[in-house]
């Protein structure tokens, strides 16, 4: 649901400040149970920002693909070649 109008953004600041706020409660990337919450109301915003905030943090970092990796390509006929 989009926030009501008027609503100013949440700075940056505050964006990270939950975001090491939540770092520090979670276990294996993943956070605790209430830890959203309590960042939430701490710092004044809805649980579910509180964890998008969380997951953004790997925005724009590459991910690992998934699948076993490519094999290396042959260019041209080379094995032909030996023939």
């Amino acid at each position: 649901m989009a926030r009501a109008p008027g609503t100013p953004d949440i700075p940056k600041k505050t964006r990270q400040a939950i975001v090491l706020y939540l770092a520090e409660r979670s276990v294996n990337g993943c956070i605790k149970r209430g830890a959203a919450p309590a960042a939430a109301k701490l710092f004044g915003c809805c649980h579910q920002q509180a964890s998008k905030f969380f997951k953004e943090r790997f925005k724009g970092l590459p991910t690992a693909r998934r699948g076993s990796p490519q094999a290396p390509s042959i260019t041209g006929c080379q094995h032909q070649d030996a023939l």
